[in-house]
Formats: C-alpha cells, structure tokens, sequence
C-alpha cells in the first residue's frame, strides 16, 4: 500500500483565519472486493476552533481515469459547483432528487 501525508493552505470556513488543511492518502483499499483511494482529511482553525475531519472512499479506476484533469483550471469548476450547489435553491433541489 502506498501512503503519502500531504498539508495544503486553507481558509477557515467559519471566520476566515488562514490554517492548513492535513490529507493522508493511502491506496489501494479493497473495500466489498473493489479497489480504492482513502483519504483522510483534518482541519483545525487556531483562530476559532472549527473542526472538520473525515475520510472520503473515491474509486481507483474512476480517479485514475481522471488523473490529469486534476489540475488547478478543473478544480476551479469543481470550487465554483460547491459553491453553486450551497447557494441556489434548483442545485439543492436536483441533488435532493438524486438527478444532480
């Protein structure tokens, strides 16, 4: 298994402090005979207190496929779509209904 700890720069979401946010991605993971990429991520604001923390299963073949389209013009579309999706009631709507 391959294992990487990676600290990227971050923003609080709740008061805006500056932080770093803690991945540790580690794979393959077999999970009911399927392969995939863990990723456990943390985040701490010193300046508040906020906490978010959890671990997303993000199939290999899937993320393989897409491995060179993670780059910062593609994330930049996937940050404006959360964005979309938190603040307009037919995104919420859509995903409420599964066909988002």
């Amino acid at each position: 298994m391959e294992t990487r700890s990676i600290v990227k720069p971050a923003v609080c979401p709740s008061c805006g402090a500056l932080g770093e946010y803690h991945y540790e991605v580690s794979g393959p993971v077999v999970r009911d005979g399927q392969a995939f990429i863990e990723v456990k991520h943390h985040f701490r604001c010193e300046a508040c207190g906020h906490v978010e923390e959890g671990t997303v299963y993000v199939p290999l073949e899937g993320l393989y496929r897409l491995r060179y389209l993670l780059v910062p013009e593609a994330m930049a579309v996937v940050e404006k779509a959360k964005l979309l999706s938190e603040i307009s009631p037919e995104v919420k709507g859509l995903a409420a209904a599964g066909t988002g």
